[in-house]
């Protein structure tokens, strides 16, 4: 135990002031009030950190502690959730995002969980909420089933306990159904962090999921509630996903590289484990098809980043020449050599959006790449429901 706190909540807010309010009510009206919420206003140009302040009063109120951080010069998310980490008191520690919201009963929800179940980190459901002039248009959920992992179960894969080894294969489908990455719909150990040293990098788009790949690395025990506990707000074009970023798919391939090497190396742990007669209840667990959908889930996840890499270069405003030029030096890259005839054509999005890149067909991929080009200023609606069954 780290302290009488149970819950840390770290909020990383940065010119939010439309939006900030929406979760710290919902934290003001949490069912269960052991926590604490860091807010660390990153240097807001707009008005986030006299919204932060205004709410001291109401937590003292919720007899909540409540601490705002103004950092005095805007230094991005990572470095502002890593202050978060730093004043962090409570057992658990849960990092949101300023503009989303949280159930009543997130922290009640988790606290009973690892009451019973102790865990280095926890993964829970979450809606993505998606807007249209400030409106809910719609909403995806997304819930992982009940899973306890540990390292310190050794009889089998029965039930909804499991060996630690078998979270690594449910780490795949978690990723597939975009539940991995992001840090908001998880709770960690502090001292789990604490003790392994873990911090987000200061890197854009994909902090989130390094972070989390560090933390599965060495993870003893994981955690997983079939609850929807977080409410993502998607907003369009004000996320940072939809910005212009130069180096965008290297980013996207920094992170497939990464989950890569994380889950190879679990493979060859358990791999050398059964080869010396040591299943530790491991009889059931298939490597060979766990190392087949790695790389199925991995070249879904490659060719949708190649693909919108183009996409985003057409939007940009970048020459034809420019867009292919990039496409065809990448043909020659060892994630395409090694991801190609990995990539599933399960479902319709795979077969229609990303056959010409799997053939190596640039110029097909080009003309396919303008089309979604279209289709995102002139269908976004339609786009975007599209994206949900890749």
């Amino acid at each position: 135990m780290t302290g009488q706190i149970k819950f840390s909540v770290v909020i990383s807010a940065y010119n939010v002031e439309e939006y900030l309010p929406g979760l710290l009510q919902d934290l003001l009206e949490q069912t269960y009030n052991n926590f604490e919420v860091i807010l660390v206003d990153d240097c807001a140009t707009d008005q986030t950190g006299a919204v932060a302040e205004s709410y001291l009063q109401a937590f003292r109120g919720k007899q909540a502690d409540y601490v705002v951080i103004h950092k005095p010069e805007n230094e991005g998310l990572s470095m502002a959730r890593n202050t978060g980490i730093s004043h962090a008191a409570g057992d658990y520690i849960l990092f949101l995002d300023a503009d989303d919201g949280v159930e009543k009963t997130l922290l009640e929800r988790l606290y009973h969980a690892l009451d019973e179940q102790p865990a280095d980190m926890v993964v829970f459901g979450y809606t993505e909420d998606y807007y249209q002039k400030n409106a809910l248009s719609y909403q995806v959920q997304k819930t992982p089933e009940l899973y306890y992992f540990s390292d310190h179960i050794h009889d089998g894969a029965q039930g909804w306990k499991r060996p630690l080894a078998y979270a690594y294969p449910y780490i795949i489908e978690l990723e597939h159904e975009t539940m991995f990455g992001y840090a908001w719909n998880k709770a960690y150990r502090l001292s789990f962090l604490q003790e392994q040293k873990l911090q987000f990098q200061n890197i854009v788009h994909i902090e989130d999921i390094l972070f989390n790949v560090q933390a599965a690395g060495a993870l003893q025990s994981l955690l997983t509630l079939p609850d929807v506990l977080y409410h993502y707000a998607n907003r369009g074009q004000s996320r940072l996903t939809d910005k212009y970023l130069p180096e965008y798919f290297a980013l996207q391939k920094t992170r497939v590289q990464a989950f890569l090497n994380m889950q190879m190396r679990k493979i060859q742990t358990v791999t050398e484990g059964m080869t010396k007669g040591e299943t530790g209840g491991l009889e059931n667990l298939d490597v060979g098809a766990w190392r087949m959908r790695l790389h199925e889930v991995m070249a879904g996840v490659y060719f949708r980043s190649f693909q919108s890499s183009m996409v985003r270069g057409i939007q940009h405003g970048d020459s034809k020449r420019e867009v292919m030029a990039r496409a065809r030096a990448e043909l020659e890259g060892p994630l395409y050599g090694r991801l190609r005839r990995h990539l599933s054509e399960d479902g319709r999005v795979a077969k229609i959006l990303y056959a010409p890149l799997v053939r190596g067909d640039i110029s097909g991929a080009y003309r396919r790449a303008k089309e979604i080009a279209w289709a995102k200023e002139h269908m976004a609606g339609a786009y975007v429901k599209l994206k949900q069954n890749r």
